[in-house]
């Protein structure tokens, strides 16, 4: 693994994207033109008006004053865009270190979750009763290691633009009532109801994976923050903008120091982590990238102690394949 490290973090430094570095040398040429043509007509203005009053010597002056201002103001924007794109690297290099990161880490990770599961399925008559709740308990964790490294791999890739979307021709209310299905009994746990009235819509090109996703991200965090014998309402309609998806819950809500700072990548509210404290920080943050890759939208209506309405639009094309 060092390796690879190693030579993913010279890559970075030593072969910056041509993409990146265009724009800005594009940019620096404007303002050089600029430059030139702000003396040369500074020249000639100051020679036809003063030119028989004033020295020559005090126009040369004047002219050498004005262009050492120039001169310096441009070794300012060369060294601020130096520094931006070293913080684009930096961040670009982190990146990519956590995608390998993650991709190494998931494979052992999902391997001790079946071993486990294997253990309780064809040895639970040779288990005490504290052994299988130890590898319950085990199996729980490990599938939450799992889930979160699946988040910083898909932010990764999502960052770094190689998230490889492939749509398919399907139904949202499926996904969505699958994603219900599944996260049904912890909502039972919590003592939490789920309403949700399917539809039938057109079908759409859409990732399953991603939009499931976005539906269960949305969904968990409004079981987790609901009080006990809370409702949790979806809506999924087609409106002329595209498909919307509402999430509604009865829960904590979002204070409003937090509500600029919500789609933040590991941004949590105080009364976020006061409710759970071991969440990522990471669901929103994701929901918000892939909607943006999808040319989406996601916004939402919260009022702190009285519950928050999230709601997600795609369009009407779908989800697009990039």
């Amino acid at each position: 693994m060092i390796p690879d490290i190693v030579s993913l973090m010279t890559k970075n430094y030593s072969q910056p994207s041509r993409n990146s570095v265009k724009p800005r040398l594009t940019a620096l040429s404007w303002l050089l033109i600029l430059a030139i043509v702000s003396v040369i007509v500074l020249t000639l203005l100051m020679r036809y008006e003063i030119s028989n009053r004033v020295q020559t010597e005090s126009i040369t002056t004047l002219i050498t004053v004005f262009g050492g201002a120039l001169v310096i103001l441009l070794m300012m924007v060369l060294y601020f865009q130096m520094q931006n794109r070293r913080e684009q690297l930096i961040e670009q290099t982190k990146d990519e270190f956590v995608s390998l990161v993650s991709h190494q880490l998931r494979t052992p990770l999902t391997s001790i979750h079946l071993f486990i599961e294997m253990l309780l399925d064809n040895n639970s008559d040779n288990l005490t009763k504290q052994q299988k709740d130890y590898l319950s308990n085990v199996q729980v964790s490990t599938a939450r290691m799992v889930e979160l490294i699946t988040e910083f791999l898909n932010i990764s890739k999502l960052e770094l633009g190689q998230l490889e979307i492939k749509t398919q021709k399907l139904h949202l209310e499926d996904i969505v009532e699958a994603n219900v299905s599944q996260i049904k009994p912890i909502a039972e746990k919590s003592n939490v109801k789920i309403v949700f009235e399917k539809p039938n819509l057109p079908s759409v090109d859409v990732e399953p994976n991603l939009y499931a996703h976005i539906v269960n991200n949305l969904l968990s965090n409004a079981i987790y923050y609901s009080p006990e014998g809370g409702t949790v309402n979806l809506i999924l309609r087609k409106l002329p903008e595209g498909y919307q998806l509402d999430v509604s819950d009865m829960g904590i809500g979002i204070p409003e120091e937090a509500k600029a700072k919500l789609f933040q990548r590991f941004y949590r509210a105080e009364n976020a982590k006061r409710t759970i404290g071991d969440g990522s920080g990471l669901g929103l943050y994701l929901v918000k990238k892939i909607i943006d890759t999808c040319k989406g939208r996601v916004w939402y209506e919260s009022t702190e102690g009285q519950g928050s309405s999230f709601h997600v639009i795609i369009p009407i094309s779908g989800m697009g394949t990039k």
